[in-house]
C-alpha cells in the first residue's frame, strides 16, 4: 500500500483486513523518496479481492500484490509438462 503519512493507520488498515475475515501476520513500513509511505503487508489469507476494493474505498493505493499458492501451481503444471516431454 502506498500512502501519505498523515493518512497512515495500521489500526484503519487492521479493520479493514478483519472486516474481510483476514488476520495481518507482519507489516512494515518503509518511507519512499516522494514523502509516501509504503506499507507491506503480509496476510493469512490468498482471497484478498474484497480487501483491495476497499483499500482503494479508503483511498490507499495498492502498489503490488503477491499470491504464492497461485505461482506454485503454475510451477507443478510446467513440472508435469517437463516430465510428460521427457518421457516421450
Amino acid at each position: 500500500l502506498k500512502m501519505s503519512p498523515k493518512d497512515y493507520s495500521l489500526s484503519k488498515i487492521a479493520q479493514i483486513v478483519e472486516g474481510h475475515d483476514g488476520k495481518i501476520l507482519t507489516s512494515y513500513i518503509s518511507p519512499q523518496a516522494d514523502e509516501e509511505l509504503e506499507v507491506t503487508l503480509k496476510l493469512n489469507t490468498i482471497d484478498i479481492g474484497g480487501m483491495l476494493q476497499s483499500f482503494s474505498r479508503f483511498g490507499y493505493r495498492v502498489s503490488n500484490t503477491f499470491n504464492y499458492e497461485a505461482d506454485n501451481k503454475i510451477l507443478e503444471e510446467r513440472y508435469a509438462a517437463l516430465m510428460k516431454f521427457l518421457n516421450i
